[in-house]
């Protein structure tokens, strides 16, 4: 026994000696850089790419076997040319006694300003091509897959990276890229820092980013842990920070994120993000975060309760949402965003309430509560179809001024021309096209355009190819009802109007909409409309009544030009008496009604009445409204009786029909009078009285 162990240490001694002799004598007798040639040439011969070894090689043996150069390149493809990695300084080192075990221990891992050159070019062929083939690739999978592998670190400083896709036309540069990790794989926790530059073809400005953590890799679970993570991203003025507390990865099962904070800096605005816990179940195909909230300044935004279902499959996502009130006219122009209103004072105070369920296709929000400085929107809306933009509502309103949020007129904004007149009066019938949506809408009042509405009550019904919209609603001491309904069949589109406008008082009505003064009065108007387009071309017909009582018409003056018929015929002239009107003119009334007969813009009217204190009137003629102009003939009769209209030279008179022919411009029209005729009209009258 004491024989075998003396044999035993002799063997070990000389093993020993036999190490060390390696050690000292190898890195003295053995010259790597009498290789080089065979290194080279064996590149070439497996990649058909050069290798070039400008430096010095180095190596060690033990306990580390490894490797150190300088000025190492590997070249592009022929096609591209030049270099595709390039290194100053490379050293790997790999431990020799745990190999025994088909376990690989890498020492830290070496790069001195390495530069990567990836390369697309036009014609597709990139910086890979003729490298490694799928058959290598499962190879090399195979021979490894039975190794354990532990690298000690990663050291590369002042790296570059260049991305060229020349056939998408894009290109990223990432240049004073620094990357330093410790032993991911030890078990314990190790740093890993990192920062660099990108740089984009399409934008100016640099992008810097830096990196800062502690993480470790569990070899036999393959769970990932990082803990205090702190990350930079920056460019020009604005700025990114992100961070969190713990991430944990644990694969097939679950990814857990605690801690989460995000400040992103703009040049006016930061906006803070924070989420306390986010969990994704793999197991359950869930995910679930209890809270997010987004700050910034006077917003205080928070999603709760958020849960996102079958993760693998059809997502469905829930939560609840929460935006107090704050100034979202400061938003907008910190984010450098121009949107004035008429009102100075608009925007300042919006909030809004909610809860939200999300598919791959569909979509709803209940419980909405959409404050708009002082109006309150509530409500439900759900799209059921997003693809077909398949849309349901019903929303409720207490009172807004749309008005308010409109831009500010501007004094000195030139008017457009808008085209023929035709072009001016058509319908946007596309407007109307595709439309996919059902619901009510009501509201206590709303203001557009000036125009004021109270209790509203609108209805949209929608199928394939219709749409039926029936609104209801207050107007200036009247109402309006109806419907308005939109068909298409084949290349085709139809719209009708069916509306009541009834006993509204116009004179406010005209004058909010700041349309006309130029008609008063207590007015009944019926619509009967339809409108139709094919291939683009749009014609028009029905009917429209219209009966006011107790008001006034402004462009025309009946009694300035019955006085001047008076003149006329006290000096016996029977020349034609012609003229114009002015915008201040003005006829009153106690009634006026007609019937007019719309067929593309032509408006025929053929029972035209008006009943003033002075006179009679009945007449017929035709309105052009794309050309904006009148040809029109009234016969005005004279009442026997006038006293107290300061109209007694009119008196001899009564009984005669005037006839009076008004043309041309329809808001201040020409007029003419046949003055022979008038005194032939007398005439007629003066016998008939004799006969009598």
């Amino acid at each position: 026994m004491p024989k075998l162990l003396k044999w035993g240490l002799g063997i070990a001694a000389g093993l020993i000696l036999i190490i060390v002799l390696a050690i000292i004598i190898v890195p003295m007798v053995v010259d790597p850089n009498d290789y080089r040639e065979q290194i080279t040439s064996a590149v070439k011969e497996q990649t058909g790419r050069e290798l070039k070894l400008e430096g010095d090689l180095s190596v060690s043996v033990f306990p580390w076997a490894g490797v150190r150069t300088e000025g190492l390149s590997f070249s592009q493809p022929a096609q591209i040319g030049g270099d595709m990695l390039s290194v100053d300084t490379a050293q790997i080192r790999v431990k020799i006694l745990p190999l025994i075990s088909s376990r690989v221990e890498v020492d830290t891992i070496i790069l001195k300003q390495p530069t990567v050159r990836l390369i697309t070019l036009p014609d597709g062929t990139d910086s890979f091509a003729g490298l490694v083939s799928e058959d290598a690739e499962e190879e090399v999978a195979d021979e490894t897959a039975a190794l354990a592998v532990v690298i000690q670190g990663l050291e590369i400083t002042n790296g570059t990276v260049i991305y060229d896709d020349q056939k998408a036309g894009s290109r990223y540069d990432i240049t004073d890229f620094n990357l330093v990790t410790g032993n991911l794989l030890s078990g314990d926790l190790a740093s890993v820092t990192m920062s660099g530059k990108v740089a984009d073809s399409t934008s100016p400005e640099a992008i810097e980013f830096s990196l800062d953590t502690q993480a470790s890799i569990d070899t036999g679970t393959l769970e990932v842990t990082v803990r205090e993570l702190k990350s930079r991203i920056t460019q020009a003025k604005q700025g990114l920070e992100f961070g969190f507390d713990e991430l944990k990865v644990q694969p097939g099962q679950r990814i857990m994120l605690a801690g989460l904070a995000v400040a992103a800096a703009l040049e006016n605005r930061t906006f803070n993000i924070s989420a306390p816990e986010v969990v994704l179940d793999q197991s359950k195909d869930t995910a679930s975060m209890p809270t997010l909230k987004v700050v910034s300044d006077d917003m205080d935004m928070s999603l709760s309760e958020v849960k996102v279902l079958n993760l693998s499959g059809a997502l469905a996502a829930s939560g609840k949402l929460s935006l107090p009130a704050f100034n979202a006219a400061k938003l907008l122009s910190d984010l450098g965003i121009d949107y004035p209103t008429a009102d100075p004072t608009a925007l300042t105070a919006v909030g809004l309430t909610g809860q939200f369920q999300a598919g791959t296709n569909s979509a709803k929000v209940s419980d909405i509560v959409l404050n708009l400085d002082d109006s309150t929107l509530s409500g439900n809306i759900t799209i059921a179809d997003i693809a077909k933009q398949a849309v349901a509502f019903a929303l409720t309103l207490d009172r807004l001024d749309a008005d308010r949020y409109l831009p500010p007129e501007d004094p000195n904004a030139v008017v457009e021309e808008t085209g023929t007149g035709a072009e001016a009066l058509a319908i946007p019938m596309d407007a109307f096209k595709d439309i996919n949506v059902n619901g009510q809408f009501t509201a206590e009042q709303f203001i557009i355009s000036g125009l004021k509405m109270n209790n509203i009550d609108v209805k949209i019904e929608s199928t394939d190819n219709s749409l039926t919209i029936t609104p209801k609603s207050d107007l200036y001491d009247g109402g309006l009802r109806g419907a308005i309904a939109y068909a298409e069949q084949g290349d085709a589109a139809t719209l009708n109007i069916d509306q009541t406008i009834d006993l509204i008082n116009l004179s406010p009505l005209l004058a909010d909409l700041d349309v006309s003064d130029q008609l008063s009065g207590i007015a009944t108007l019926n619509l009967d409309i339809e409108i139709s387009e094919v291939d683009g071309r749009q014609s028009n017909s029905g009917i429209i009544r219209l009966q006011t009582k107790n008001g006034a018409m402004k462009g025309v003056d009946i009694k300035g030009i019955l006085d001047t018929v008076s003149s006329r015929l006290s000096a016996g002239s029977k020349d034609k008496a012609t003229g114009s009107g002015d915008a201040n003119d003005e006829t009153r009334f106690a009634e006026m009604s007609g019937t007019f007969y719309l067929k593309n813009n032509r408006l025929t009217n053929n029972d035209f009445k008006m009943i003033a204190p002075l006179f009679r009137i009945n007449g017929e003629g035709v309105i052009d409204l794309a050309a904006e102009t009148i040809d029109y003939r009234v016969d005005v009769s004279i009442v026997a009786s006038s006293e107290g209209q300061g109209s007694n030279d009119l008196e001899n008179l009564a009984g005669v029909t005037i006839p009076i022919k008004f043309s041309n411009n329809l808001y201040e029209p020409s007029y003419s009078l046949d003055m022979g005729a008038l005194f032939g009209n007398i005439a007629k009258q003066k016998l008939n009285e004799r006969k009598s």
